[in-house]
């Protein structure tokens, strides 16, 4: 037993400088080649582990995609009531995001959370949805784009320049208080540390 303990410890043939697993492997070498050599039963155990905990996997897919750990979404999701940011009827399922700074924003619906991708996330497109479906008929969307009113990004002023009243944008408290007073059809839209509102006129 003296002279096996006082061996030299085998070294790797793929990595010399890692410590040696089985086989004349590191451990990573060695999973690997097992992955590959046993690929379907490997496969088996992942789809019967990921069955069996599937909250584990959405924990691990909402933090790899967007950052965030379950205790995060589920606070949101209980600021929301549960229900979708944008239409406010349906439950609130998908994490909705910047696709170019990957910041997370809200909670939304299915369909809520598509139609934000669909229109490229430009409030522009969005108004000009509005407009297009009052064009035909429909006078709540006219009443609405009719309405809505562009202010320059963390300024506050109006954009055509018709009202030069500042709206304070500098905290989510003061966002939620120009929410409040200016009514249901003002939407915010945040890019970076720059904020675009666009609001009910008076």
């Amino acid at each position: 037993m003296a002279l096996k303990n006082n061996a030299p410890a085998r070294v790797p043939d793929c990595h010399p400088e890692r410590k040696h697993c089985a086989k004349g492997m590191c451990k990573p070498c060695y999973d690997n080649n097992y992955q590959k050599r046993n690929r379907g039963r490997a496969s088996r155990k992942a789809q019967e582990w990921a069955k069996a905990h599937p909250a584990k996997v959405k924990a691990a897919r909402q933090k790899y995609r967007y950052g965030v750990t379950p205790d995060v979404v589920e606070a949101r999701l209980n600021a929301q009531g549960g229900l979708c940011k944008i239409c406010g009827s349906a439950p609130a399922e998908h994490i909705d995001h910047n696709h170019t700074t990957g910041e997370v924003r809200c909670l939304l619906c299915g369909p809520c959370n598509r139609g934000v991708g669909m229109f490229r996330e430009d409030p522009e497109r969005l108004l000009s949805a509005i407009r297009y479906l009052g064009l035909w008929g429909d006078t709540q969307a006219q009443g609405i784009y009719d309405r809505a009113v562009q202010v320059i990004p963390n300024t506050g002023l109006r954009a055509d320049g018709k009202d030069k009243e500042t709206i304070d944008l500098s905290t989510p408290s003061k966002r939620a208080e120009a929410m409040e007073e200016y009514g249901e059809y003002m939407v915010l839209v945040c890019d970076g540390d720059k904020w675009d509102l666009v609001a009910k006129a008076r």
